[in-house]
């Protein structure tokens, strides 16, 4: 037999279960526009989990530091309270997500041959292209997917988390390539609002912020794929300009990669009298190939990391569908309040060259929305 022992008196009640006030929120989401990548390895569809928990804890967080974020003036100040919500390493999260639902929708090549027997893209390949670029390799996209996601807030931080989803839902998205409107979500609580309250004042922030930011909302309705499309041929309009269609770029880069490489065909002599990288304002890296002989080898322009290893620079760009029904977008531009591109090198094999960025061509992006929607311009 055993042998009892008493409990001491201040045992023998067993200590309550930790009081938590929650609130919950049960949200559907419909995916609008293809979906690339979302798996665990960048660019690739997860078949199992295609709408990954700690990729949308990601975006919200990102959401709320470029929204209720900006009102802190220093990293360390924005990292604490980013913490205290969102948790870290030393503090659990006040806020739970719990897939409740998911279906991913139907699975496509992002290209192939078509019934003609040509190659053909699914569009706009100018979104899609790093899905498309390799025909050895074609990426898959999903379409129609949808989910229920449960969100668990402590008392407190509602408004915070509140914030974030509108943002996320109006400027972000699902998987990859949502900066340029792929993975764009409808969901009805969040449909077609402008919160100004979320837009928080704040000084110049070290991490990109909607204030003092820029947006362009276009006038007209469209179908989500079509108004993805009107979205992806301006911005491909505007980073693309020829003198003449086939012709030479107006802009600078192939010219100044001409001089610094000292490489070029005889009827390519670099004449662009700018000396200068304005595009990489968009996002880098960027990588430049020339198709005709003698012109320089491929190129990379790049930020450079304190060792000297290549980084890259998410674009203060978004261009998606903003939702306005399940049926219905209209154009949307957002160019984020983000510190400029710093230490900018050039590098064609091993060969690295020095770079001047030149001038801001941000304002000159959002005339060409304006003018290309008959947008109306609202700064953030």
């Amino acid at each position: 037999m055993g042998i009892c022992r008493n409990v001491p008196a201040k045992y023998s009640i067993p200590p309550g279960l930790p009081h938590r006030k929650e609130f919950f929120l049960d949200l559907e989401f419909r995916v609008m526009t293809a979906l690339y990548g979302g798996g665990a390895e960048a660019g690739h569809n997860d078949i199992e989990d295609p709408f990954r928990i700690p990729s949308i804890r990601g975006q919200l967080r990102f959401w709320w530091r470029a929204t209720i974020g900006a009102q802190y003036p220093n990293f360390d100040e924005l990292r604490e309270a980013e913490a205290a919500i969102w948790g870290s390493t030393e503090q659990a999260s006040k806020v739970r997500l719990r897939m409740l639902f998911a279906d991913r929708g139907t699975e496509r090549a992002a290209a192939g041959m078509g019934p003609s027997g040509r190659w053909e893209k699914l569009q706009p390949d100018y979104a899609l292209f790093p899905a498309q670029e390799d025909r050895k390799h074609i990426g898959n996209l999903y379409f129609g997917g949808r989910f229920r996601l449960e969100v668990a807030v402590e008392e407190g931080v509602q408004n915070d988390v509140d914030t974030a989803l509108w943002a996320w839902v109006t400027f972000g998205g699902i998987g990859g390539r949502t900066r340029r409107g792929a993975g764009s979500l409808y969901c009805a609580p969040y449909t077609y609002q402008w919160r100004k309250d979320a837009i928080r004042a704040g000084a110049n922030c070290e991490w990109p912020v909607l204030t003092g930011g820029t947006a362009v909302m276009g006038s007209q309705t469209y179908s989500w794929q079509r108004c993805w499309e009107e979205c992806i041929a301006m911005l491909r309009e505007f980073r693309q300009k020829r003198y003449r269609p086939r012709g030479r770029s107006t802009w600078p880069e192939p010219d100044q990669i001409r001089r610094l490489t000292e490489q070029w065909a005889p009827q390519h002599a670099p004449v662009h009298p700018e000396k200068t990288f304005p595009r990489a304002r968009l996002g880098l890296p960027i990588i430049f190939h020339f198709k005709t002989p003698q012109d320089p080898e491929a190129t990379t322009l790049n930020v450079m990391d304190k060792d000297g290893t290549e980084a890259r620079m998410a674009s203060p760009v978004i261009l998606k569908p903003w939702a306005v029904s399940p049926t219905e977008a209209i154009p949307l531009l957002v160019v984020l309040n983000a510190p400029e591109p710093r230490n900018v090198r050039l590098r064609q094999g091993k060969r690295e060259f020095d770079v001047t960025l030149g001038r801001n061509i941000l304002p000159e992006l959002v005339a060409a929305a304006e003018q290309a929607w008959g947008g109306r311009k609202l700064e953030l």
